[in-house]
């Protein structure tokens, strides 16, 4: 599924965490697995629940990136981690259910990138996207622009691991749901990219809910 096939990591959670574009696997000891919007999806609610992908060198240190992930929020907190690399870059779900990105040096948070003006609302699957080049990064709700912001620059690169579904290094903000399909880029995505990868999911879905 998807139609654009230079993603450097997918994670497409059919019951197990392997990165079916590398060999970025990932591991998680309390998330499991139920229907997904495609095949079967990671299970996430409750909250404190976390997919650890080991560090290598292709989650950082690139030029321009795009991360996008199906998901389905339960509920909503403060902060929803989506997929997360401390210090690095930070993709979230706010309370509002706008799409919230931060980026980092290396050893701490220094900018907020992008905060969405369109938002995911509880109980229904969407698709989010965030992509950044050299001028600016932009979100994306189900193929749809919904807001732009500062460009994460240079994506600063060390030794934490990637996570999905929470900030586990630090303990905090969990997301409520189920995530499926989550795709990261080493290139910015256009908008007809970003609007074909929407497309070629929802019309080859294996289940529609």
């Amino acid at each position: 599924y998807g139609v654009l096939s230079d993603e450097f990591s997918k994670y497409e959670f059919e019951d197990d965490f392997t990165d079916s574009a590398d060999g970025n696997d990932g591991s998680s000891t309390d998330v499991g697995f139920v229907d997904g919007k495609v095949g079967k999806a990671g299970d996430f609610s409750g909250g404190a629940k976390v997919v650890i992908v080991p560090d290598s060198p292709s989650l950082g240190g690139m030029d321009e990136f795009a991360i996008g992930a199906w998901v389905y929020a339960d509920s909503l907190g403060a902060y929803n981690t989506i997929g997360n690399k401390r210090f690095s870059y930070y993709f979230s779900l706010d309370i509002d259910g706008k799409i919230m990105v931060w980026v980092g040096n290396g050893v701490a948070w220094t900018t907020l990138v992008l905060t969405s003006t369109g938002t995911v609302p509880v109980g229904s699957w969407h698709h989010v996207l965030l992509t950044s080049d050299s001028g600016s990064s932009k979100a994306y709700i189900d193929g749809e622009l919904v807001g732009s912001g500062l460009s994460m620059g240079s994506i600063p690169d060390n030794n934490d691991p990637f996570e999905i579904g929470y900030r586990n290094i630090e303990g905090i903000q969990p997301f409520d749901g189920k995530i499926d399909e989550l795709v990261l880029f080493d290139r910015s995505l256009s908008a007809g990219d970003v609007r074909r990868l929407y497309n070629s999911y929802n019309s080859s879905l294996t289940d529609c809910s």
